[in-house]
């Protein structure tokens, strides 16, 4: 997430790595692969400790705080991104979609350089006020749609007040520099910028929102 210089993130990295690794020899010894059934037993005596569970939980004072050190950067997009993970409970890579290479099936109208979005854009807000997502943990397997009051969220309210005109069409949350969605590393840099704008600690990952 924010800082993987961090022990726990390194750990956390680490241990990621690990379960692939060994979910692939599995994989592998399962297929008869070659040297797959010799690994597959010093994989299986290989372990890492866990890292610590996180103890941080923003509130709405920082939350507004966060959101008007967005807009002081010339960010109201990143605003409405922390209001919506914030109010919506939702994820941030939810809110801010995902770049995927061109062979991905889905269909996108958002292309650049080699890769296009997939993403919540303004088209899912109906009259009503409710946006409908599918979050990434979800579309892959059951598919099952989430569905959020927008009307009952008042820092999102706020925030799409201030979106008017060309603004509210296309992707919900744009990189006001590129014109784009984010990228996660973009994403990840923005917050550490407006948590020092903020003042907030140093130690609050955005995904803590």
């Amino acid at each position: 997430d924010d800082d993987f210089r961090g022990p726990d993130n390194r750990l956390g990295a680490a241990a990621m790595i690990m379960a692939v690794m060994k979910a692939a020899v599995k994989f592998g010894f399962l297929c008869g692969l070659d040297g797959c059934e010799r690994l597959l037993p010093i994989f299986r005596n290989l372990s890492l400790p866990g890292p610590k569970p996180r103890q941080q939980a923003p509130d709405a004072a920082a939350i507004h705080l966060a959101r008007q050190a967005a807009h002081a950067l010339g960010r109201p997009s990143a605003a409405l991104g922390y209001a919506l993970q914030f109010e919506g409970c939702v994820r941030a890579w939810d809110v801010i979609g995902q770049w995927v290479t061109m062979d991905d099936p889905r269909p996108s109208a958002v292309l650049t350089r080699g890769k296009k979005w997939l993403g919540p854009t303004f088209a899912h807000i109906d009259a009503d006020m409710v946006l409908s997502i599918t979050p990434m943990k979800t579309e892959r397997t059951t598919g099952k749609r989430v569905t959020l009051d927008l009307s009952e969220m008042p820092m999102v309210v706020s925030e799409l007040q201030i979106a008017t005109g060309a603004y509210r069409t296309g992707p919900l949350i744009i990189n006001e520099t590129t014109g784009l969605p984010y990228t996660a590393q973009q994403w990840t840099t923005l917050w550490r910028e407006v948590r020092a704008a903020a003042g907030l600690p140093g130690d609050l990952w955005n995904r803590d929102i």
